[in-house]
């Protein structure tokens, strides 16, 4: 279980393999419905998650992408 910005409770399953960690998630929307979608996150250090996800009923065409800190971390971009 996790929450996004401190008000919406998302749950989920999934495995980690080779530094990607899979998780299959859903939450309740703002209107009682049912969302459901997987994220996929690499492990940059232990501290960072790199991610991109997608929701089942979602534009296909787009991916959502977001970037997990460890709490109590400082937050520091990566230079490629």
């Amino acid at each position: 279980m996790w929450l996004i910005n401190g008000s919406q409770e998302q749950l989920g399953t999934g495995f980690f393999k080779d530094n990607i960690l899979v998780i299959n998630f859903n939450y309740k929307g703002d209107d009682e419905l049912i969302y459901k979608g997987v994220v996929i996150y690499k492990c940059i250090t232990k501290d960072l998650l790199d991610g991109f996800w997608s929701e089942k009923y979602g534009n296909p065409l787009y991916l959502g992408v977001e970037r997990c800190y460890r709490v109590g971390t400082q937050k520091r971009e990566l230079v490629n």
